[in-house]
């Protein structure tokens, strides 16, 4: 029964260390996307580099679970 619990509490342990990174990853991806909007005083730049950073985070995310599956 202890060896369910440590098993548990590692999980925890990378699970939020992990929701921690993401939070961070997609703090710098708004930023960089609000600075870049920023810069140029373009609308247009702001949705350029907004689908752009979401869509490449789209295919990453496809291409993870992808091989997650076929292991």
């Amino acid at each position: 029964m202890e060896k369910i619990q440590k098993w548990k509490s590692q999980f925890i342990t990378v699970a939020l260390g992990q929701a921690i990174s993401m939070l961070g990853s997609h703090g710098v991806q708004f930023a960089l996307i609000w600075w870049l909007a920023e810069k140029t005083s373009s609308p247009l730049m702001l949705g350029i580099s907004g689908v752009v950073a979401y869509f490449l985070l789209s295919v990453y995310l496809e291409w993870v679970l992808r091989h997650l599956s076929a292991v």
